[in-house]
C-alpha cells in the first residue's frame, strides 16, 4: 500500500505485467472526544424556535448540521463545529415582498394553569402595529395530543395577519410532546382535561398581559387540536370571541364506545378505555364536546369544517356540534355578543376514502351563514350581535 501523500509508484503483477493501481489508505485517526467538563450548550438568540438534527454525512466529521426555523426566521440550514463552536449558515429559504425579521418580535411567555403548572406559549407580533393596550386581535393555535410537538416555525401565510396587527401564538398544552413524555402523559387518558385548562390559562394570560382582550381573541385547532379548543371553549366560552375548528374530534365518547369505527381500537391508549374502565368513561363523558354544550351560554362565533370522506373524523361530529351550539345559543339571542375579523385556514388534507351521504352533508350545511362584520366601536370585553356557527362540509 502507498501511504497518503506519497508518490504513485506501483508494482507489476507476476502474470500479466499490468501495473497495479496505487491504493491510498484511509486515515484511521478519530477526532478527539468531548469530555463532560468540556461540553457546551447550543444556544440561539430567539426564545421560541424549532430545531432538528440533519444528516451530517461522515460520522467522524466534527460537524453538527441543524435545521432551524421560527416565527420570524425562514427555514435555515447551519453547520456547527463541535470543537470550535463555529457556526456556518449553509442555506436560508428565500422570502420575497421585502420581509425583514427585525420588523417582528417572537418570544416565549408562560401561563400558570389551574393546578399551578407553568404552560409555555410561543408568541409573535409585528412591532410597528402592536400596542400593549388589549386592542390587538389575536389568534391562539393549539394541538395537544399524541405527544406531538407543535413548535413555532416559519409560515409565510401568517405574515398577512401579522402585518395587519394580529398577535399570533401557540399554546403548548399538556398532551403534546414539547416538554417530553411526562408532558404528553399529563394530558392523556384520565388527565386529558389538563389540555383544556391549559388552553384557558393561555388565553387568560394573553388577556392579563394586555396582548388582546376577550372580544378580540380567536382560537384555532385542527383534528385533535379541535377537541382541545372545543373543550376549552365549553369550560370558559367567555374568553374567546371566535373559533376555527378544522375537522375537529368532537364526539369522543361516541367514537370510543364504537369499536367498529376504523380508528377506535388504536385510539383507546390515548384517550382511555370507556368500555372496560368506568372511571375513564366518566372522565371522557365530562369533557366530550358534543355532550357538554351548555344551554343559554353565549358561545364564541364559530367556523367548523368537516370532510365528507375523512375516515379519521366523521363529518357528523361537526354537524352535531354546530346543531347543539345553535340550539344552546337560541336562549341567549339578543345578548351582547360579537363578531371579529378572521383569517381562515385551508381545509384538512388528511382525507381518505370512506363513503358517506352527500345529501346528509348538504342538508347539515344548508342554511348556515357567517356574518363577518366588525365594528371599531365594539367593546374590548364584550361581544356584539347574534351568535353565529357555520358548518362547512367538503367532499374531501
Amino acid at each position: 500500500m502507498v501511504g497518503r501523500g506519497s508518490g504513485s509508484s506501483s508494482k507489476a503483477t507476476g502474470c500479466s505485467g499490468a501495473a497495479r493501481p496505487a491504493v491510498h489508505a484511509r486515515s484511521t485517526a478519530r477526532p478527539p472526544r468531548l469530555a463532560p467538563e468540556n461540553s457546551w450548550q447550543v444556544a440561539f438568540e430567539e426564545d421560541a424556535y424549532s430545531v432538528s438534527i440533519l444528516d451530517s454525512g461522515d460520522w467522524a466529521a466534527p460537524l453538527l448540521r441543524l435545521s432551524y426555523t421560527s416565527f420570524t426566521t425562514p427555514h435555515t440550514v447551519l453547520d456547527i463545529h463541535m470543537f470550535t463552536q463555529r457556526r456556518v449558515v449553509r442555506s436560508v429559504a428565500a422570502v420575497g415582498g421585502g420581509f425583514r425579521p427585525s420588523d417582528y418580535r417572537s418570544y416565549r411567555l408562560w401561563a400558570a394553569a389551574a393546578d399551578g403548572v407553568e404552560v409555555p406559549l410561543s408568541l409573535v407580533y409585528r412591532l410597528d402595529t402592536f400596542g400593549r393596550n388589549g386592542l390587538n386581535p389575536a389568534l391562539l393555535m393549539v394541538y395537544g395530543a399524541y405527544g406531538t410537538k407543535y413548535d413555532p416555525e416559519w409560515d409565510s401565510r401568517l405574515l398577512s395577519l401579522l402585518d395587519r396587527g394580529w398577535v399570533l401564538g401557540i399554546a403548548h398544552v399538556r398532551g403534546g410532546g414539547e416538554l417530553g413524555y411526562a408532558w404528553h402523559a399529563a394530558g392523556r387518558m384520565e388527565h386529558k382535561p389538563n389540555s383544556f385548562s391549559d388552553l384557558d390559562a393561555a388565553a387568560a394570560t394573553l388577556i392579563a398581559h394586555n396582548l388582546t382582550s376577550p372580544g378580540r381573541l380567536a382560537v384555532w385547532g385542527r383534528s385533535a387540536g379541535g377537541l382541545t379548543a372545543a373543550g376549552a371553549i365549553n369550560a370558559a366560552p367567555h374568553l374567546f370571541n371566535a373559533a376555527l375548528l378544522d375537522v375537529p374530534f368532537l364526539d369522543v365518547l361516541g367514537d370510543l364506545v364504537d369499536a367498529g369505527l376504523p380508528l377506535t381500537v388504536k385510539e383507546w391508549d390515548e384517550w382511555g378505555y370507556p368500555l372496560t374502565n368506568s372511571s375513564q368513561a366518566a372522565v371522557i363523558a365530562s369533557y366530550s364536546p358534543v355532550h357538554n354544550v351548555r344551554p343559554g351560554v353565549s358561545y364564541p362565533h364559530m367556523l367548523v369544517t368537516a370532510g365528507l370522506m375523512d375516515k379519521r373524523v366523521g363529518y357528523w361530529e361537526a354537524a352535531k356540534w354546530v346543531a347543539q351550539l345553535r340550539a344552546a345559543s337560541s336562549a341567549s339571542r339578543g345578548r351582547d355578543i360579537s363578531v371579529d375579523e378572521l383569517q381562515l385556514e385551508p381545509m384538512h388534507s388528511e382525507a381518505a376514502e370512506q363513503g358517506g351521504s352527500s345529501d346528509a352533508a348538504a342538508s347539515a350545511a344548508r342554511g348556515f351563514s357567517l356574518s363577518s362584520t366588525s365594528s371599531s366601536s365594539s367593546s374590548r370585553h364584550r361581544r356584539h350581535g347574534s351568535h353565529q356557527a357555520l358548518l362547512l362540509v367538503t367532499d374531501m
